[in-house]
């Protein structure tokens, strides 16, 4: 559901990938749930972190906020990455 969210949040937004996933709108959306993905993380030790990536390859959350966080895999600055591969 997270993810439909920011999906329809982002599409509606009329800004690029980066500025919407810092954006107020993106912060409304996740508030409330962010606490179960975190929960699924921590139940795990071998997993580092949780992303959630649209069917356009927009990685529209990740607990860690790292530089990939709100860029794209499959055009974006990790499109040549084993990690867009396996997305893809």
């Amino acid at each position: 559901d997270l993810l439909i969210s920011l999906r329809e949040g982002y599409e509606h937004s009329n800004t690029d990938l980066f500025t919407y996933v810092h954006s107020s709108d993106w912060q409304a959306r996740v508030k409330g749930q962010e606490d179960s993905i975190v929960a699924i993380g921590a139940a795990y030790p071998y997993v580092y972190d949780i992303f959630l990536i649209d069917n356009q390859g927009n990685i529209l959350y990740t607990i860690e906020h790292e530089d990939d966080f709100g860029t794209n895999l499959f055009d974006g600055r990790y499109a040549q990455t084993k990690f867009s591969w396996l997305v893809q």
